[in-house]
């Protein structure tokens, strides 16, 4: 694998665990596709190692404005190509069919820059979300190349998508974990500052009532209610 980006840190742990294991994954099915001798059993290995890496190879041809798909492709996005009804479709029937309403302008910038590149050699790369054949929304990882000729036509336009979608969702739920402990630790920080018990528990339902959402909460104690002995006020 090769994974590359302009950004200082872009990647996380996460993302080079994510990566390692794929790359683990795929070159032991390759490892193991070389014992083979017969050339269906190495396609089928190829597959494997694709369906497991959840990768999904393509083509497009600008001319005609076709993509073409193939198994691994459709099996991304939860379908197969009996219920699309081909592996070639048009551009504009796979944004209706897979790419996220709302991500749909990203995609168009993507394709705008790789149209507008002068480049023999042009990479890039982007995520969005995707809908799935069931109606779900995922997340896919696209990775375009396109090899132009000494004219600066395309020739060539493909690449490849990977299902990211369980990658994001951890990534969402830890965001949201980080946030909220980050709440909590500035709610024990101002609790900590109060001189009294009734302004601790005031800070407190405060601060989690903003944290909720809710109204603004008072807290009051009666001071007889305080006792360590029957009758004795503290």
């Amino acid at each position: 694998f090769d994974v590359q980006s302009d950004v200082i840190g872009r990647f996380t742990e996460a993302d080079i665990a994510i990566q390692t294991t794929l790359a683990s994954q795929v070159a032991s099915a390759i490892q193991n596709a070389r014992s083979y001798t017969e050339i269906q059993r190495n396609q089928q290995v190829l597959a494997d190692a694709l369906e497991i890496a959840r990768l999904g190879n393509w083509e497009y041809d600008l001319e005609k404005d076709l993509f073409t798909f193939n198994d691994q492709f459709y099996s991304i996005f939860r379908t197969n190509v009996q219920e699309v009804g081909s592996y070639q479709i048009s551009s504009a029937e796979y944004a209706r069919r897979f790419v996220h309403p709302d991500d749909q302008a990203l995609v168009g910038i993507e394709i705008g820059k790789v149209i507008n590149s002068k480049e023999r050699n042009f990479t890039t790369d982007l995520e969005h979300r995707i809908i799935f054949a069931d109606g779900g929304v995922g997340y896919i990882a696209v990775h375009i190349r396109v090899e132009r000729d000494e004219n600066g036509k395309i020739i060539r336009w493909y690449g490849a998508n990977q299902d990211v979608t369980e990658r994001r969702r951890a990534e969402e739920l830890n965001r949201r974990r980080a946030e909220q402990q980050a709440a909590l630790n500035a709610i024990s920080q101002k609790i900590q500052t109060a001189a009294t018990i009734e302004e601790s528990l005031q800070v407190a339902a405060r601060e989690l009532g903003h944290a909720l959402g809710k109204k603004p909460t008072l807290v009051a104690l009666e001071p007889s209610l305080l006792t360590k002995d029957k009758g004795t006020q503290e």
